[in-house]
């Protein structure tokens, strides 16, 4: 597993730069079309590293519409093991956090911006190898399998056509996606 996962990251991270480019657009774009007939919903997204699509046309959308459709952005933050979200109003309300990853504000980090799965919400997380399942393999510290458990959340997988596969092993306690966006 570990150099299937060392594979697909390597081969991603070589992607060509206008190519990266013009299918995170289209994966973006997507997403948009998922959010666009939806009001009233949270939306659980991530900053792009290491060429994972990258989803800041979808959250510049979602940022332009949120008042009036009554989206909430939330982006995560790692630590102990464990990820939570928060919900954020601006894109100057991230900053560079553990390994140069956008993330919340520390002054954003309140009790009041936590994502508490109260109302309809929408997951669009990354991974290095996804099935037409929606089994998802990710970097292997679990933290959105552990995130995920006992939540009410649709959830995407967000990725680029060659991560998927037809079918990839998984573990009991894996969370497997809604679905697969990819492009």
């Amino acid at each position: 597993m570990d150099r299937l996962r060392r594979d697909i990251f390597s081969k991603r991270k070589s992607m060509d730069h206008k190519a990266y480019e013009l299918k995170s657009a289209v994966i973006a774009e997507k997403c948009i079309n998922i959010i666009s007939d939806q009001t009233d919903i949270d939306i659980l997204t991530y900053s792009a590293i290491n060429k994972e699509v990258d989803l800041s046309r979808m959250h510049e959308y979602v940022l332009k519409n949120f008042e009036g459709r009554g989206y909430r952005l939330y982006f995560p933050v790692t630590y102990n093991k464990t990820i939570a979200f928060f919900r954020i109003d601006s894109v100057d309300e991230l900053e560079a956090g553990a390994f140069n990853i956008l993330e919340p504000r520390l002054d954003i980090r309140r009790p009041d911006r936590v994502f508490v799965n109260e109302r309809r919400a929408l997951l669009f997380a990354p991974g290095l190898l996804f099935d037409v399942n929606g089994n998802r393999i990710g970097y292997g510290a679990g933290y959105y399998d552990r995130f995920l458990q006992n939540k009410n959340i649709l959830k995407f997988g967000v990725t680029f056509d060659f991560q998927v596969k037809d079918r990839i092993e998984s573990n009991p306690w894996d969370i497997a996606m809604d679905g697969i966006i990819s492009g």
